[in-house]
């Protein structure tokens, strides 16, 4: 328990009730019991039994028990540490999802859903601000136009459902206020801030015009059911600053020079030329890649071996190539089969059967290494590349014939990088 210390007070008191509690579950059953019978004793004479239900003396479950207590134990912290106040609108729906299967109440699992508050929430508020804004443009989920004097942002925004009975874009513009607030606390000008709410799903219901002047917002209305969200400078200024902030001074991704002198950054603590993929990221890039097994999976620019841990797990014959000769030699201590080399340099056409890779992202050169991967391939040969997300929805240089998923926002964020990120599926000619 002395690991409790690296958790808030108000949630250490809260661990510690549940296990006092869970200690106690037995006991505290088996009074239930023992009271429903005694109180339906005390009303029966001889021991007969009337139809008058007096107490209710239904089986109650040791797992029911265990399962209420931890979920309300997941929700006490919750509330205790008012995250709701920093959350965004997609991970409190996470946040309601756990709470019907809660997981195990450990330090890292503790850590994993609420750490990053504790740490730093922040985080979690500026997370909110790109998934609301990263689903509104495809222009939001490139980390590179974002920046101190960076021009252009659009100036509007189009919602579809204005007026419907569902909301969809009435919510939409609620979330959208809502993380820009909770941004800058601040930022809202003159009166009426308790009333924002209200009033967007009142004319939103309504399918009608209006302006939210204390934000630098105006939704202006069409017959055809669609808006337009246009921005204020002033609003545009508080969306540019807090993704700059959120996504960090990586280098940008449309560049093919490095800068001179690398910038610093509290969100990014190194270039794109390396983040280790993360353990989940790699179960979810394998889970929806549908990889053959009846040849060599090879994954370029290997790192210490994130895909070939995994794909080793699931069966696969793999081979990796990796420049870095420390990384390399993290891989061949654990038995993979890696060279040692650039992996553009690398001589193996049409041999393999699958390729997965994490290539690098700094300007385009992960081109190069697409461009290479494929050469790689049999005919037929399956490629799956972790990529910027910029290079599908701003760059469009790939291969024709490949689909696209984006992952989750913050996806490599363990990594050292809140970069978009998704990932391209591509089958090579036969």
């Amino acid at each position: 328990m002395n690991q409790l210390a690296h958790m808030p007070n108000v949630a250490q008191q809260i661990v510690l009730e549940y296990h006092t509690k869970l200690a106690a579950i037995d006991d505290v059953i088996e009074n239930y019991k023992r009271t429903i019978q005694e109180t339906n004793a005390a009303f029966r004479v001889m021991g007969e039994v009337t139809t008058l239900a007096l107490a209710d003396d239904s089986y109650i479950s040791r797992s029911q028990a265990e399962h209420s207590l931890l979920s309300s134990t997941w929700q006490a912290i919750y509330k205790a540490l008012s995250i709701d106040s920093v959350l965004s609108a997609n991970d409190k729906k996470q946040f309601d999802q756990l709470l019907a299967k809660p997981p195990e109440l450990t330090l890292e699992n503790l850590k994993s859903v609420f750490g990053q508050y504790w740490e730093n929430p922040r985080y979690y508020v500026l997370k909110g601000l790109a998934e609301v804004f990263c689903s509104l443009d495809p222009f939001y989920r490139s980390h590179s136009n974002f920046g101190f004097g960076v021009k252009g942002l659009p100036k509007r925004v189009i919602l579809r459902g204005w007026g419907c009975i569902h909301g969809g874009a009435r919510d939409r513009v609620i979330d959208m206020v809502n993380a820009m607030l909770l941004v800058d606390p601040d930022f809202w000008q003159g009166e009426g801030q308790d009333e924002w709410r209200q009033l967007v799903w009142n004319h939103g219901f309504r399918g009608e015009s209006f302006e939210l002047p204390q934000m630098g917002l105006e939704i202006r209305a069409f017959r055809n059911g669609n808006c337009h969200v246009h921005f204020s400078e002033r609003a545009l200024n508080l969306i540019n600053d807090g993704l700059h902030e959120f996504y960090g001074a990586v280098m940008p991704d449309a560049s093919e020079e490095k800068p001179s002198k690398k910038q610093k950054s509290t969100e990014v603590s190194k270039d794109l030329q390396f983040y280790r993929t993360p353990n989940d990221i790699v179960s979810k890039v394998l889970d929806d890649a549908y990889l053959p097994k009846d040849g060599f999976v090879l994954e370029p620019s290997c790192g210490d071996g994130a895909f070939l841990d995994e794909l080793r797990k699931r069966g696969y014959k793999t081979y990796g190539v990796e420049v870095n000769r420390a990384r390399a030699q993290e891989c061949l201590a654990k038995g993979h089969h890696v060279h040692i080399g650039n992996f553009l340099e690398f001589h193996a056409p049409n041999e393999y059967a699958a390729a997965v890779m994490n290539p690098p992202f700094y300007g385009e050169h992960y081109l190069k290494h697409i461009s290479k991967a494929i050469e790689c391939l049999k005919p037929g040969g399956t490629l799956v590349a972790v990529l910027p997300a910029s290079a599908w929805y701003q760059h469009k240089k790939l291969p024709n014939g490949g689909s696209w998923r984006d992952l989750p926002i913050g996806s490599f964020r363990e990594s050292g990088t809140n970069v978009n990120t998704g990932y391209w599926h591509y089958k090579k000619k036969g």
